[in-house]
């Protein structure tokens, strides 16, 4: 992975910033798929780099746990599981998800696939992290228990898409 710092201007910044989160994805996922739009059209770059978010993402949750902010750990707990998704339904079916909807809707499909009512649980558990950062109902205990859970729906799709 290649990490560096990048000048923007200021308001090109919060161009970055509002339109990140009008299409409910971190910035760095934002601008990493602008980069990769202009610059390959193989599927499989996508696909390694929602993987690699996702990992990043787990990462970051760790240690925001750590430090004892788990609302930070909740949304990038969500953001891990929603990119996996993404890598999932890019691999398996050449779909793009652009929409909590998609990403739901997708999540059901796979779990009827796979015969897996867990998976379904497992994404309303994940979902639950995203809502967790905007209302900050869930006590830290209870999101560092959710990990576990998002690193379990992780695992068990990439076994079933072979990732």
């Amino acid at each position: 992975m290649l990490y560096m710092e990048i000048i923007l201007p200021e308001r090109v910044r919060r161009k970055i910033i509002e339109e990140s989160e009008k299409r409910g994805v971190d910035p760095e996922e934002f601008i990493a798929e602008i980069i990769i739009d202009r610059l390959s059209q193989d599927p499989k770059d996508r696909v390694e780099l929602y993987i690699q978010l996702c990992e990043k993402y787990l990462k970051d949750a760790e240690e925001m746990l750590r430090k004892g902010d788990h609302i930070q750990a909740s949304e990038k707990m969500w953001d891990a599981a929603a990119t996996f998704v993404k890598a999932v339904a890019l691999k398996l079916k050449g779909s793009r998800l652009t929409s909590h909807g998609e990403l739901w809707e997708f999540v059901d499909e796979l779990s009827k696939e796979m015969k897996d009512d867990e998976v379904r649980r497992l994404w309303r558990t994940a979902i639950s992290m995203h809502i967790n950062f905007y209302e900050k109902w869930a006590p830290l205990e209870d999101v560092e228990h959710v990990l576990k859970d998002i690193k379990t729906l992780i695992n068990k799709l990439r076994k079933f898409a072979g990732l």
